[in-house]
This record gives C-alpha cells, sequence and structure tokens, in this order.
C-alpha cells in the first residue's frame, strides 16, 4: 500500500509543479512570460511541497546493519562437548551459544549460551594477567638448549600422520557409519598430538617473547578487531564451561608453549592447557 501511494505521490507532484509554474514560462528568448491558464495550487503551497519533500530528502537510514565483532569466535569451545560455541548477535545483545545440536552431538548444554561481555571480560583480565618474570631471557635460554625427552619427533609425526591417513580411509569406506562422533574425536586427538610436536625454531620462540612483553600494553589500546587478532595469534583454544559461567583452561600456539611455562598466573593442567584463577 505504501509504495503505490509513493508512486501516486509522485505522479501528483509531476502533474502539479509545471501546473504550478504555469503563469511563468520561458520563451524562446530564454525570458519568463506570463501564462495562458490559473495555475491549481498557489506558489506558497508549492514551496511548502518542496521544502517537505527537500527534508524527507535528507532522513537518515535508521536501518544500518551494525557490525558486531567477536574476540573469541572460532577459538571458544565448550567445556561438555568440547566443540565451537557460535557467535550470534541477538536483541538484547551479543551471545556465544553452544552449537552440538546442529551438529548431532550430544552436549549437556545444548540449549545454553552466554553473555559476550561476560566472556570477553574474563579473557581481557587473563591476557592482562600474562606477564613474563624478569629472568624470563636465562629461562628461555635454557628451555631451549635443554634436549626434548621422548621418541624422535620426525618419527612421531610419520607414525600421527599414517594412523590419521587409515582412519580416514576407513571412514571413506563407511567403516564408522554407526559412529561418526567417535572418529572425529579420535582424528582431533590425533592433530592435537601432531601440533604438540612440531618442532619451533628458537627465533619464532623470541619473537613470541616481544609480543608478551608488549601484550598488557597492546590490550589496553587495542580495538575489537585488534583483540580478536592477539586472542588468534596466542591461543588455539578457549574452553569456557556453562555450569561455572567461567572460563576453565587456555591453550597456547605452540611458539608460546615454552613462555606460558613462566607466566606465574597461569597453572598447566596437562594436554598443554592452562588455568587462571579469577579472583
Amino acid at each position: 500500500m505504501c509504495k503505490h501511494r509513493s508512486c501516486q505521490q509522485q505522479h501528483l507532484f509531476l502533474i502539479i509543479k509545471p501546473r504550478a509554474k504555469a503563469e511563468k514560462k520561458k520563451s524562446g528568448k530564454g525570458q519568463l512570460i506570463k501564462g495562458m491558464h490559473q495555475p491549481i495550487i498557489s506558489k506558497e503551497l508549492f514551496a511548502q511541497c518542496l521544502k517537505v519533500r527537500s527534508k524527507r530528502r535528507h532522513t537518515k537510514n535508521t536501518h544500518q546493519n551494525i557490525r558486531h565483532v567477536y574476540i573469541l569466535s572460532s577459538i571458544i569451545i565448550c567445556n561438555c562437548c568440547k566443540r565451537n560455541l557460535r557467535a550470534q548477535s541477538a536483541r538484547y545483545g551479543r551471545y556465544y551459544r553452544d552449537a552440538s545440536r546442529f551438529l548431532g552431538v550430544d552436549c549437556s548444554f545444548s540449549t545454553s549460551s552466554v553473555r559476550a561481555d561476560l566472556v570477553e571480560e574474563q579473557i581481557g583480565l587473563l591476557m592482562e594477567s600474562i606477564v613474563l618474570p624478569d629472568n624470563w631471557q636465562v629461562s628461555l635460554q635454557d628451555a631451549l638448549k635443554t634436549p626434548t625427552e621422548g621418541p624422535d619427533p620426525q618419527k612421531e609425526k610419520a607414525r600421527i600422520k599414517g594412523e590419521i591417513r587409515r582412519m580416514r580411509e576407513s571412514y571413506n569406506r563407511g567403516l564408522y557409519e554407526s559412529d561418526v562422533h567417535s572418529f572425529w574425536r579420535d582424528i582431533e586427538a590425533l592433530q592435537m598430538q601432531l601440533e604438540a610436536i612440531e618442532q619451533i625454531t628458537p627465533h619464532e620462540v623470541r619473537q613470541a617473547a616481544v609480543t608478551l612483553l608488549g601484550l598488557r600494553e597492546a590490550w589496553g589500546i587495542a580495538t575489537l578487531d585488534e583483540r580478536k587478532v592477539l586472542c588468534k595469534m596466542l591461543l588455539k583454544d578457549i574452553v569456557f564451561d556453562f555450569e561455572k559461567k567461567l572460563i576453565v583452561s587456555i591453550r597456547p600456539r605452540s611458539e608460546y608453549a615454552v613462555l606460558f611455562q613462566m607466566v606465574p598466573s597461569l597453572q598447566a593442567i596437562g594436554d598443554g592447557s592452562y588455568s587462571y584463577h579469577f579472583g
């Protein structure tokens, strides 16, 4: 209805405009001369119409899309099902929601969500607590010189890659058809093992140390987009517990693993992850 009314108003204006100016028109020499018939509206009314149209033309668009930034998108996971939480905007704010029901995975918190502001405030406190000790350079040198115990890294990488390849071949043949969840769980566990033994050069670790030295100051002045970049630069994943409403662990990327061991505010809890006490 509104569309037709707008169309009718436009046609009406096109009709009224020449009639309103009909009492004067241009001659062949460019001079205004008086028209031959009476205009259907007065000059005053026509001027008022132009004024209203001008105001409407400059009316701001109040329906512009608002871009929301989720600094933990793709790295925050559920503590129960170990699946990524989905970032979602709602009428009353931003949320991270459990997405297990969309993946066909059983989870006790499949319908749960948490306000993004709450989680991002926690990660802010955690990030600002990551401060290297005064003797970090000496500790780093000792850590880099210490030979790692266990099997040969190259042989272990070859073994894990071979196991992943065999599992994928079995999956393609339909051997996991009745237990797809177990397949992906085992694949993710093997990929985590593979990442844990990736060889990181001393130069990469020292570059990571430079990042951590300026982290607290950088976090304080960073925009949301920049904080998102920092989180993905430092962390592989962040585990959130819906029952406790807390971040229960973080896992750094390989080049930061040695450095996180030196941070007093973090406590190692196994599998390369660390916890932080929110006081």
